[in-house]
């Protein structure tokens, strides 16, 4: 039985004309935890990813996170989403591992966590163009990010 899509947050489509190219649909992906693994050496969030979410990220698993990084506003909640959403944009990349890689490429970019932390609280409050204009992530241009912004509203 397929779960019923949630309706995008309101907090979220009143400044969907302030982001260019908005599109924030996406199906729930599947994910080969091996090919992240190969990448993501080590990272105890993507194990934490792994083990709560065996079979897959649904929108509900996401919604999931993002209530918990939207409860707490820290780093390593929203390293959490961020690793979520970036599994989601690119679940069906099961062989290759270029979204596996390409992540990693971004979360060893300079200033990641504060990046995050800074745009995310951003986002929580409202801010989305502020958020926008401030995301400089290496390898995690708006066709990425803005997915994470979805979730990062915590509705």
């Amino acid at each position: 039985m397929q779960s019923k899509q949630p309706e995008l947050p309101e907090r979220l489509t009143k400044f969907k004309n302030d982001i260019p190219g908005c599109a924030m649909r996406q199906a729930d992906q599947k994910f080969t935890a091996n090919t992240w693994k190969d990448k993501l050496r080590g990272d105890s969030d993507l194990d934490y990813i792994i083990e709560k979410f065996p079979c897959g990220l649904d929108r509900s698993d996401l919604t999931s996170i993002a209530e918990e990084a939207a409860k707490n506003r820290d780093v390593e909640h929203y390293r959490k989403l961020f690793l979520a959403s970036m599994i989601w944009r690119f679940g069906g990349d099961r062989e290759a591992g270029f979204g596996a890689w390409r992540t990693q490429q971004m979360m060893d970019s300079e200033h990641f966590d504060g990046t995050l932390k800074n745009t995310s609280d951003l986002v929580l409050e409202g801010r989305i163009r502020d958020a926008y204009d401030l995301f400089k992530i290496k390898w995690c241009g708006p066709a990425f990010f803005t997915k994470y912004f979805y979730l990062g509203t915590g509705s």
